[in-house]
């Protein structure tokens, strides 16, 4: 079974046995759909019109604080159906691989952070990928 995301014309499924949780933001608002075990996604509209690659930059930047060996590569690729700006990580944690993606890209309602996590032991990046390829913008 599946549920529906759908919040200021961004909307996506995801797993009924996933945890959702949303929360205002003074520029917008956050969403993080959380998996029984560790793997996420988060997304995060900014409805005061960031650089989207200002956005990708600051969270890489973010990344590599927590986690200094980690390895990035520059990613643009359509995402929801628009021009996305991102990167691809991967890092070590625990004795685990971890496995991370940030995409940022805009939309008539504000520029979108989209960023999705999971480690190696889970196998949840399928999941996660197909939840980011459901995801769609509305035309304002």
């Amino acid at each position: 079974m599946i549920r529906t995301f759908k919040d200021t014309g961004i909307h996506f499924t995801f797993p009924t046995n996933w945890k959702m949780e949303r929360e205002e933001n003074d520029d917008g608002w956050t969403v993080l759909v959380q998996s029984p075990a560790t793997a996420f996604m988060m997304v995060c509209l900014r409805e005061d019109m960031p650089v989207a690659e200002d956005l990708v930059d600051t969270t890489l930047a973010a990344m590599k604080d927590d986690y200094p060996q980690l390895e990035s590569v520059e990613r643009s690729e359509t995402f929801a159906g628009q021009p996305a700006v991102g990167y691809d990580m991967e890092f070590f944690s625990f004795d685990f691989t971890n496995t991370c993606w940030a995409r940022s890209f805009y939309t008539p309602y504000g520029t979108v952070l989209v960023m999705c996590q999971t480690c190696d032991q889970e196998d949840n990046e399928a999941v996660l990928r197909a939840m980011c390829k459901s995801m769609r913008v509305d035309e304002e």
